[in-house]
């Protein structure tokens, strides 16, 4: 079977892209960063049936959330300090997960 070779070859694109990502991140360059949100944002919506938003096409830039689901009370994000998933879980009533 060729599982191996193909688990391989995905695992070294997504390190690949990781990297990519930390790199230009730090200066400050994100169109990589707004290609992987809407990534995950189609992907957990059509692996758990949610209906995520990107929160960038509502408000630019809100602090701790990338990406919402209001109905599921669910929401995603990249970087998030357990003080701050803690307050958004208790103002907004949602789950926030790390991705």
């Amino acid at each position: 079977m060729n599982r191996t070779q193909y688990f391989n070859y995905i695992e070294e694109k997504v390190n690949t892209l990781a990297y990519r990502i930390s790199l230009k991140g730090k200066l400050n360059i994100l169109d990589l960063h707004n290609h992987s949100e809407n990534f995950y944002l189609e992907f957990i919506n059509k692996l758990y049936g949610y209906q995520l938003v990107n929160m960038n096409t509502v408000k630019q830039n809100v602090e701790a959330i990338d990406l919402i689901d209001k109905n599921n009370h669910s929401s995603f994000s990249d970087k998030c300090k357990r003080k701050d998933r803690e307050s958004i879980t208790k103002k907004l009533s949602i789950t926030v997960y790390w991705i």
